[in-house]
């Protein structure tokens, strides 16, 4: 809470005193890094409040001011980059790579701008059912009404995945694109009986339904559904959600995730992202205190999932660590 009040009054203080620049960045002698995140009730605004607040707290007398931002998810905040609405964002790994080759919501307009800072954490597909529905297996889900999450999202991938995995498609089911805070209500009123949910875990709007009375449990993928989604999308690989990470959850569920990371504009200067690099993975202590999803930030796992190229800053600061960096992250730019 400390958190989020922290950004709202830096927000409120810009707004009245300074306003944000047209074209963003810069305005009165201030760098300004707007990182839009997903709608509220899952796990991106959160994580990008505590690193807008962290390079508040140890930026901030640099001139350097940071906020986060509710968004539409992933390609909102790919869009909002392209046109100099945002420095950077939360993002998912697999909206990343679609971008890029200008596939999904980026079809026949690929952006190839955005550099990676981090990997975040896993972003994992979490369909959530109610008990009551009596649904077992992803192919009880055929005719039902299901949250597939806001149309154009970041979680909208996810679900499109698991449900390949199943040989599904929107067809076999009854879509509602909803966001993270309406799926929950949407359950719990009864409009429907299932909501994929992705982010890390624990995942807010998960963690508000099993404690609720709503009567929820997570759906798992069998081991074959698992393996095919991961051959119809590469960028998404095998993961468990251990048991008891949801209040009254004792048992293993078994699905598929992709990467979330902090990605930024190609056009930052190099020395700004390698200030705001160095700031994160100095002050993991705070980080991790903050919010529970970001505790698998570490320079270990730093590079673990990335598929497109590190901002020169970030990759500067990575080498000084030791790290060794594959070739596919090494941006062009630097190459020449």
């Amino acid at each position: 809470m400390r958190v989020f009040m922290k950004v709202s009054m830096v927000l409120v203080v810009l707004m009245l005193t300074m306003g944000m620049s047209s074209n963003g960045g810069e305005a009165a002698g201030k760098v300004f890094i707007r990182i839009p995140t997903a709608s509220m009730g899952g796990s991106f605004y959160p994580a990008g409040s505590v690193i807008a607040s962290l390079i508040n707290d140890k930026l901030g007398c640099e001139g350097i001011i940071a906020s986060a931002q509710e968004s539409g998810g992933s390609p909102e905040n790919i869009n909002m980059m392209s046109r100099g609405e945002a420095e950077a964002a939360v993002l998912i790994t697999s909206v990343v790579v679609d971008a890029c080759y200008g596939r999904g919501a980026f079809k026949d307009r690929p952006y190839k701008d955005v550099r990676m800072i981090t990997i975040l954490w896993p972003n994992v597909a979490q369909m959530v059912v109610t008990e009551k529905s009596g649904i077992k297996t992803f192919q009880d889900l055929k005719g039902q009404r299901i949250s597939v999450g806001q149309l154009g999202s970041g979680t909208e991938p996810c679900t499109i995945a698991a449900l390949a995995g199943a040989g599904m498609t929107y067809k076999d089911i009854i879509p509602e694109f909803l966001g993270f805070s309406q799926s929950v209500d949407a359950i719990r009123d009864g409009r429907i009986v299932a909501a994929q949910l992705s982010g890390g875990i624990p995942h807010p709007s998960v963690l508000e339904l099993f404690a609720s009375k709503a009567g929820v449990r997570l759906l798992s993928m069998s081991q074959e559904e698992i393996k095919r989604a991961c051959e119809l999308y590469p960028e998404f690989t095998e993961f468990t959600i251990p048991a008891n990470t949801y209040p009254g959850q004792n048992y293993d569920v078994h699905t598929i995730t992709t990467t979330t990371t902090l990605g930024i504009r190609k056009d930052i200067p190099e020395e700004l992202v390698y200030k705001i690099t160095k700031t994160i993975f100095e002050n993991l202590d705070y980080i991790h205190m903050s919010y529970d999803a970001l505790k698998y930030m570490s320079l270990e796992h730093a590079l673990n999932g990335l598929v497109t190229p590190l901002h020169p800053g970030a990759l500067r600061y990575f080498k000084e660590c030791g790290l060794d960096i594959p070739e596919k992250l090494v941006p062009p730019e630097c190459k020449e």
